[in-house]
């Protein structure tokens, strides 16, 4: 069974919880979702307002583009 395994981590907490769930699934492919720089705040705070705000106006950022069809896995896990 080929996994997709994909992440946003802003802190790298995210990221440390998506290698450990990589280390137990075999075949797996994991990706980090990327933003544009700026995107967010370097503070943690100052990234909560922000995403509030993005939530409450439906006006999510956009994503780096990816090289992946998710169609080519079996299982995928966000």
């Amino acid at each position: 069974m080929k996994v997709l395994i994909t992440y946003y981590s802003w802190s790298g907490n995210t990221k440390r919880l998506a290698d450990e769930i990589a280390r137990e699934i075999p075949a797996n492919t994991e990706i980090e979702i990327k933003v544009p720089a700026g995107t967010f705040s370097e503070d943690m705070y100052g990234t909560f307002d922000i995403s509030k705000k993005q939530i409450a106006e439906n006006n999510y950022p956009e994503i780096n583009k990816m090289d992946f069809d998710p169609n080519d896995y079996d299982l995928t896990e966000t």
